[in-house]
């Protein structure tokens, strides 16, 4: 993320949302960045504090966008937004914590490389994302694409698809160029291994004989 985004906010302050443990933000420090967090966990928190000594915020991101914060020159909003109950309302009021020349930067997973039936049960995730229902949504609040980028965390895991975003308004919708997910083959990544898929408007009863992902809580 560092080497990126340094091509498009080299300097300036940087707010790390979802920060996790700050093995992230500890990087951008290093890299001459004023780096604040945003972490909700109490475990998460207290180690970015007590430990790395950064400053960490630990309201959820929708009470942090009303408290009038001082914009940043860069905000790295990776792996976040699948996890929201309302990620249009976050999307739209981040412009609140920008100025004109800043940089976003948001990353979710790909979700016909992620989904299938044993992880159904993996609530985390509240949305699920295709490359051009994100940057639908991306432009449809006033940013613009600078840079699209894919990225492999493990070996084990698919690709996640980042955005490199500056906020834009007025400007008219890019228009979407490449393949993508149409609704039928979502719906076909939902229907591994039942038996006869029930019509699209009745509720899926099914069972799965382990869940494929456990995070601790």
């Amino acid at each position: 993320y560092a080497r990126l985004l340094k091509n498009y906010a080299p300097r300036g302050r940087m707010l790390d949302i979802g920060a996790a443990f700050g093995t992230g933000t500890e990087i951008f420090r290093e890299q001459g960045y004023q780096v604040e967090a945003l972490e909700t966990e109490d475990n998460k928190h207290r180690y970015i504090e007590q430990s790395l000594g950064i400053a960490v915020h630990t309201s959820p991101i929708e009470e942090f966008l009303e408290s009038g914060a001082q914009p940043y020159d860069l905000i790295v909003f990776a792996h976040c937004l699948e996890h929201l109950d309302r990620p249009q309302r976050v999307m739209k009021l981040l412009p609140r914590l920008l100025h004109k020349d800043s940089i976003l930067f948001v990353e979710v997973p790909l979700m016909q490389e992620f989904v299938s039936w044993s992880d159904a049960l993996f609530l985390t995730h509240k949305s699920n994302f295709s490359e051009r229902n994100l940057a639908d949504l991306a432009t449809s609040m006033g940013f613009k694409i600078l840079e699209k980028t894919y990225f492999r965390h493990t070996e084990a895991e698919g690709r996640d698809i980042g955005l490199v975003l500056q906020y834009a308004p007025g400007q008219p919708a890019e228009a979407w160029s490449g393949a993508d997910l149409e609704t039928g083959d979502i719906r076909e990544l939902y229907r591994l291994g039942l038996q006869s898929p029930p019509p699209g408007d009745q509720p899926i009863d099914y069972e799965v004989p382990f869940i494929e992902h456990f995070f601790y809580t």
